[in-house]
């Protein structure tokens, strides 16, 4: 079998590293999501977006390649002030799609 037959047959199969890589990355990332890190003082539960208004949600940040939160707006705001993160830092919560930079995000910087 030549090796562009096995690649081919390997494709047909699933078997396709790329394909498993990105299914490795995307579990990965989806895990990632699911998991919270808590910082000294930070509240341990983290409530579900429920269209509250934007002073009143929480945020998870990425940092790092570390996600960290649940943090309050204003406590976001403290971070950008004291420079410990950047407008750019990505941020999400219950009910957004993706990560979003924070200069994204209406009301918050």
């Amino acid at each position: 079998m030549t090796p562009q037959e096995f690649n081919t047959l390997d494709k047909m199969l699933g078997n396709n590293p790329m394909e498993k890589l990105s299914r490795q990355a995307a579990a990965s990332i989806d895990n990632a999501k699911q998991q919270q890190i808590n910082m000294p003082g930070m509240p341990t539960s983290y409530t579900p977006f429920l269209q509250t208004p934007v002073a009143e949600q929480s945020f998870l940040l990425a940092v790092d390649g570390q996600q960290y939160g649940p943090f309050t707006v204003q406590q976001i705001r403290q971070f950008l002030a004291d420079g410990s993160i950047t407008r750019e830092t990505l941020a999400w919560r219950s009910g957004m799609p993706n990560w979003t930079p924070l200069n994204q995000l209406n009301g918050i910087v």
